[in-house]
């Protein structure tokens, strides 16, 4: 957090520094324009104390009475507030001083001010006379007061003018910067390995609140992230436990039989020859196992199947017919010929979905009556399979699309667990749903849902 209160200190003492130079230039603004008034005001007086000036030594002169004596009483006949303020020389025409006080000794800050005078236009005034010339001086020293004056009234106001100015400051900056602390407090946590989400609250539009909405993107990011990767290592060691569980008892059976062949134990070429056929039986049941392990892998990736239009009259046709040979009972029920029903999906996958099902009730109904339809409603379209076999209990219709998970009365018919597993993540990665009904007796129905494709519900050819 030091470097953040690093720049907020920065900040303030930037603020104050220029509330000082302004407040500063502000003042010497103001002093050096009252300066300019207040010079031209003097040197109007200078030129009329000038004038009367020299024309009292001219007729002074026409009197008989010398130009020291008649500068005198001119300036003793001034006012009394303008004697103060100026300064009288008289010089004859050889440019020596015949009346008036020369300017002594002045201080560095007396010709520092003068020059500042200067500056403003302070200039005093001539005049000539017949024989000579007046020249009027004007003194800065009431002006000097007033300024210095001015400046006693004025500090104050500067001196709360800054203690506000701080006081503000440090507030604004602490809330320019807070996002900036709170960042860095969360990146270190980050760091630490805290990938926690903890987004920083700025309604700020400026640089730095950009910035927390950065990280806060960021932060999202990267936890979405870390949990696919968890995902990802879940599926791992899901598909590891399920190939373990799965492939555990045919190999077992593989290896038996293969250390039986080894030892001598079979010897016979009759049992020999139905140990082989066990063998290859049981190999064949591995590389379905892992074929549909691997299958189902693939389903449970995130991301989403490449989705074309795929026309479900001609799939569900297409499906039956290779299996008709082998469901004689089984009777299909199909739009008309002229009307085609399209969803949007992975053709593969979608006649795999509809595949195991169909196969789910070749393996469990038997020679009973097996019905398949399509038919579209509500924007849905609708595949039913439904068999006449044994059914299932509650218990196996609550776990039937659970991975490995064989109804109770199978009896010796072969599979692995994964066909419905397979089925409802295909129809669910195409925005589908698959339901089963099924009772003791009196068969099951297996009805998949699908959305129709937006730009055609249904069309004739």
């Amino acid at each position: 957090m030091a470097p953040a209160r690093t720049l907020a200190g920065r900040l303030v003492a930037l603020q104050v520094l220029l509330i000082i130079g302004l407040l500063s230039l502000v003042t010497i603004v103001h002093a050096f324009a009252g300066f300019v008034l207040y010079a031209r005001a003097l040197d109007r007086v200078a030129a009329d104390v000038a004038g009367h000036i020299a024309s009292a030594i001219d007729r002074g002169n026409a009197e008989g009475v010398s130009a020291q004596e008649a500068a005198e009483q001119a300036n003793a006949d001034l006012p009394d507030e303008v004697r103060p303020t100026i300064r009288i020389l008289v010089y004859d025409e050889n440019g020596r001083l015949i009346a008036g006080e020369p300017v002594g000794e002045r201080s560095v800050f007396d010709r520092l001010f003068e020059d500042f005078a200067g500056i403003a236009g302070l200039r005093g005034a001539a005049a000539a006379f017949e024989g000579g010339s007046v020249r009027v001086l004007v003194s800065t020293e009431r002006y000097r007061e007033q300024l210095f004056l001015y400046l006693a009234e004025t500090l104050p106001f500067g001196v709360i003018a800054l203690i506000i100015a701080v006081a503000g400051g440090r507030a604004i900056a602490t809330q320019a910067v807070t996002p900036l602390i709170d960042v860095t407090v969360r990146l270190r946590a980050l760091a630490s390995g805290d990938f926690t989400p903890r987004p920083v609250a700025t309604a700020a539009r400026d640089e730095i609140g950009e910035l927390a909405r950065a990280y806060n993107d960021a932060v999202v990011q990267v936890q979405s992230a870390f949990a696919r990767r968890d995902q990802a290592e879940l599926k791992v060691r899901q598909f590891v436990a399920d190939a373990g569980h799965e492939l555990r008892t045919p190999l077992t059976v593989v290896m038996g039989y293969m250390d039986a062949l080894k030892d001598g134990i079979v010897t016979e070429p009759q049992k020999v020859a139905r140990v082989y056929a066990v063998i290859a039986d049981e190999c064949l049941r591995m590389r379905a196992t892992i074929r549909q392990l691997i299958y189902l892998t693939r389903l449970d990736a995130d991301e989403k199947p490449a989705e074309t239009p795929v026309d479900l009259v001609d799939l569900v046709d297409e499906i039956t017919a290779v299996l008709q040979p082998l469901i004689p009972t089984l009777e299909v029920s199909l739009p008309p010929e002229d009307v085609r029903v399209m969803v949007l999906a992975d053709r593969g996958e979608l006649r795999e979905a509809i595949s195991n099902v169909l196969d789910n009730a070749l393996k469990y109904a038997g020679e009973t009556l097996i019905r398949c339809s399509l038919s579209a409603e509500d924007r849905t379209a609708i595949v039913e399979v439904t068999d006449h076999g044994a059914g299932m209990s509650e218990e196996d219709v609550a776990h039937v699309f659970d991975r490995f998970h064989r109804g109770s009365d199978r009896g010796e018919i072969e599979g692995s667990g994964l066909g419905l597993s397979i089925v409802k993540r295909s129809i669910e990665r195409i925005g589908g749903q698959v339901t089963l009904a099924s009772r003791l007796g009196q068969g099951t129905t297996v009805t998949i849902r699908l959305p129709l494709a937006a730009e055609a519900i249904s069309f004739t050819k």
